[in-house]
This record gives C-alpha cells, sequence and structure tokens, in this order.
C-alpha cells in the first residue's frame, strides 16, 4: 500500500504533467522507503510478528498504533489476555508478572493503515525537493544517473543528486522525529 497516492502527490505538484509520472512515481517508491527505514516502523499497515528477549516486562513493538493483539508467547507458552496490558497509540505491552519462563517472547499484532498525516506531508516534501532537483539538474545538464523507464520503452535520465548523500530537510527531519521507533 502506497503512503501517499498518486492523485495527493499531483495536487501536492502543480505545473507537472503526464511525461512526469515515471519520475515521480519513482521518486515516491524512494521517498517512502525511506521514510520507513528513517523511522524504523511501517505505516502502511499489516499484521506483524515480532520476537524480544526474554524476561522483559515491556514490550516495544515496531509498528503502532495497534488494532488488535492476535497472541502474545513467552517461553514457548502462549500468555492469556489477561496476563498483559496493551497500549495501543504507543505501541508496547507491559506483562506486569513478567514472563512466565525463560525464552524469547514473540508477539503477533495487527496495525492500523491509516497513514499519519506527518507521514504523508514528509513524503510529500520528500518529493517535491527531490522533483525539483532532478529538474534543475537536468535544465543546467548536471550528470545524469537516475535512468526511468516509460511504458514505452523509452528511457530518460535524470540527474540524482541524493546519491551524493544531501542531507534531510530540517522540516521532514522535524514531522519524522516524534514518529521514530526508540531504539535501545
Amino acid at each position: 500500500m502506497a503512503l501517499v497516492s498518486p492523485t495527493e502527490l499531483s495536487v501536492f505538484l502543480p505545473g507537472t504533467d503526464i511525461a512526469d509520472a515515471p519520475l515521480i512515481a519513482e521518486l515516491r517508491a524512494a521517498a517512502e522507503s525511506f521514510v520507513a527505514d528513517f523511522c524504523g516502523r511501517d505505516f502502511a499497515g499489516g499484521t506483524f510478528t515480532e520476537v524480544h528477549p526474554a524476561a522483559a516486562r515491556m514490550v516495544f513493538l515496531r509498528n503502532y498504533p495497534v488494532l488488535a493483539v492476535t497472541g502474545v508467547a513467552a517461553g514457548g507458552l502462549t500468555l492469556d489476555p489477561t496476563d498483559y496490558l496493551v497500549h495501543a497509540d504507543r505501541g508496547v505491552i507491559a506483562v506486569p508478572n513478567g514472563p512466565p519462563g525463560p525464552g524469547e517472547i514473540t508477539v503477533t499484532y495487527t496495525t492500523t493503515t491509516a497513514v499519519p498525516p506527518a507521514v504523508k506531508q514528509a513524503v510529500m516534501d520528500l518529493v517535491a525537493q527531490w522533483f525539483r532537483q532532478v529538474k534543475t539538474g537536468q535544465a543546467t545538464g548536471h550528470l545524469n544517473v537516475l535512468a526511468v523507464t516509460a511504458a514505452d520503452g523509452s528511457a530518460t535520465q535524470y540527474p540524482w543528486s541524493q546519491a551524493a548523500g544531501m542531507r534531510l530537510p530540517p522540516a521532514v527531519a522535524q514531522l519524522l522525529r516524534a514518529l521514530r521507533h526508540p531504539t535501545l
């Protein structure tokens, strides 16, 4: 599932035409992948199974908000839903009495498919910035390193400034900072 639809991007990028569609699609995919990697989360939603270290009283899930927890097992034993608390908005499962034995804690859960507005904005901002850079580079004759093949088989090359390690725009970093999965 895409985080941002082509329609949302076309509204956000006025003045583009059908010839720009393959480039915009490539940039959207790159931006969505970047956001997921940067945040350490999957914003498209779905069902996930995670394994966490043993003896934890709290498990921090990578993806949230959580719609449902379908199973928690510790040390090979399935926990009863009354043995743990789910903090759905934060993606935390608390096991107040601790796991029943040694071994890893395995959690299977489902998250919402509603993409947070800040994520949509960050993806659109990245696509817009990269699109401007590509078009500026193309207009000024800079080195072409990104090739996009159109449906008719013709290939167009675009400068890909991000390959040179450009910094994350501060506005995008600010949007995504609160959505990052904490690293322990």
